[in-house]
């Protein structure tokens, strides 16, 4: 056990090194359809505590194409009022464009360069410049309802109802296409190695290499109209209209299948930190599984489930329902709480943004955005989940202390690894931390020491806080000892040295990692 405590201790350490590192450039925001080109859904914030509204947004029509928000807070999305939006932070319009017929499944994506793309109905797939101009657009066989992909290389791949994938440069060239036998309302989704993955209405779920040529290709009973999503193991995930959920290996045969009472339309799964999957259905059913296939929980909305799952860095699922609700989960499936709009959440899902405001579309033609949770002194995760003893875990961190106002104060750290803990990744008390499971302290030098009650010191003494926020990570390889599975988190707490106080105004003065299983 120790030995996997001191690889946890360099990850720590590395962690305290942040204050007094040069800063790096912070904030993230949800640049295309599911966050990430690997489509998961999974965010690196968490998302509201309470359904308080912020503000609204009206258009001129319906809304199923779902938002991309940008670091400094901007939203994009299209509308049925053939309008492209790009609204402030604030809620108010910064510009928009008329194209030529409405924007439906459509989703933004954001590029680093500020351009944004989408694809519309009147078979025209855009490129604009941040001021609202367009950059270049490419015309397809057929209507666009699918989301681009934005790959590392700026490549944009993107489907239409000609029955084609395309695969273009950042200057709008084509670089390749790859004929299916049916319509393409899926949107691709990337792995890492290049490959695309799509689905098709000629039942066919689709793995594409860079090149454009076919990898594998797997027959399903019905369309693939929902977005695959990608795994960090390397599974695809894909529902089909045959109602079935599909897991496959990277190589095309089926880990596991779930069937369900009906199909998605067209709802995809979110695929969190610690490998669970959640997706809903038009059997008006949320359903989440183990990475093995097991049923953990369920919970029956009142109508469809369209609406695709986003989960937040605190396990927290945010989904909306054709019932005209919005509904935010823990991670075991319980309610936390709702949110009725005029209409039916249909295909608009949730959007994080890099304060962890929520942004959903409705029926009602309005877009919500709901106010994140309070600011946190530090945001941490682990990734991947489940880790494999021999492998490598990577502990990611974001420090903001400006936004409590307590740059330059001396502080003392407490960091602790908790072993089989009976707490979400939520921000907990100490008393919920510290009671959670088997704990190890880190004291001075990074010895871990097992907590009974009495903490000996604190892990890291007088530091102060950093002016700026700061964000890094470090990966950490996992001795490869086959004792060491089971679940963990990490937890960290800071305490000023000169009131002797917490630093949480909120009273919840531990932040805890994801979840994470040690196989």
């Amino acid at each position: 056990m120790k030995r996997i405590l001191a690889c946890a201790g360099a990850a720590v350490v590395a962690l305290s090194m942040v204050f007094n590192s040069a800063a790096q450039p912070a904030g993230s925001g949800w640049p295309m359809f599911r966050g990430n080109a690997q489509r998961t859904g999974q965010g690196v914030v968490a998302g509201p505590v309470v359904p308080e509204l912020l503000w609204s947004y009206s258009t001129g029509d319906g809304l199923d194409s779902s938002a991309a928000v940008g670091p400094d807070g901007k939203t994009y999305i299209g509308s049925w009022d053939n309008t492209y939006y790009v609204l402030t932070s604030a809620g108010s319009l910064g510009w928009s464009y008329i194209t030529g017929s409405y924007i439906w499944w459509s989703s933004p994506a954001l590029g680093v360069d500020g351009r944004s793309y989408v694809g519309s109905v009147d078979d025209t797939f855009y490129a604009f410049t941040s001021g609202g101009t367009i950059a270049w657009s490419y015309v397809t066989g057929d209507v666009i309802y699918s989301s681009p992909a934005l790959g590392p290389d700026n490549t944009l791949y993107i489907g239409s109802d000609d029955y084609n994938l395309y695969a273009l440069t950042s200057n709008g060239s084509l670089s390749w296409t790859f004929a299916t036998g049916g319509y393409i309302y899926s949107s691709p989704a990337l792995d890492p190695n290049g490959r695309v993955y799509v689905g098709s209405q000629d039942n066919v779920l689709y793995a594409i290499l860079s090149g454009g040529t076919l990898g594998w290709s797997y027959a399903t009973g019905d369309d693939v109209q929902s977005v695959p999503a990608v795994g960090s193991d390397g599974r695809i995930y894909a529902p089909s209209d045959d109602k079935n959920l599909y897991a496959f290996n990277s190589n095309g045969t089926v880990a596991w299948s779930y069937a369900f009472d009906a199909g998605f339309y067209p709802s995809s799964p979110t695929i969190g930190t610690d490998a669970r999957v959640v997706v809903g259905s038009d059997d008006t059913s949320l359903r989440a599984f183990s990475s093995g296939g097991s049923l953990l929980w369920s919970y029956i909305t009142g109508d469809k489930v369209g609406s695709s799952p986003t989960r937040g860095s605190d396990g927290r699922i945010c989904v909306g329902s054709d019932d005209n609700n919005l509904y935010v989960f823990n991670s075991g499936g319980s309610l936390l709480w709702s949110y009725a709009a005029g209409n039916s959440f249909n295909s608009s899902s949730p959007a994080l943004g890099p304060d962890g405001r929520i942004y959903v579309g409705n029926v009602d033609n309005n877009l919500y955005v709901f106010k994140g949770p309070p600011p946190n002194y530090i945001n941490l995760s682990v990734a991947p989940a489940p880790i494999i003893p021999g492998g490598t875990a990577t502990f990611a961190y974001r420090c903001d202390f400006g936004t409590w106002n307590y740059q330059g104060v001396p502080v003392d750290i407490y960091l602790a690894a908790v072993r089989a803990p009976l707490i979400s990744d939520a921000p907990s008390t100490v008393g919920d931390a510290l009671g959670g499971g088997t704990v190890y302290l880190f004291g001075r030098n990074m010895v871990p020491y097992l907590y009974t009650g009495t903490v000996r010191e604190p892990t890291f003494r007088n530091l102060s806080f950093p002016p700026i926020p700061t964000s890094a990570s470090v990966s950490i390889p996992v001795p490869a000892l086959p004792g060491l599975a089971g679940n963990y988190l990490f937890a960290t707490a800071f305490i000023r040295r000169d009131t002797g106080a917490f630093v949480r105004a909120d009273g919840l003065p531990v932040e805890n990692s994801n979840g994470f299983l040690i196989q």
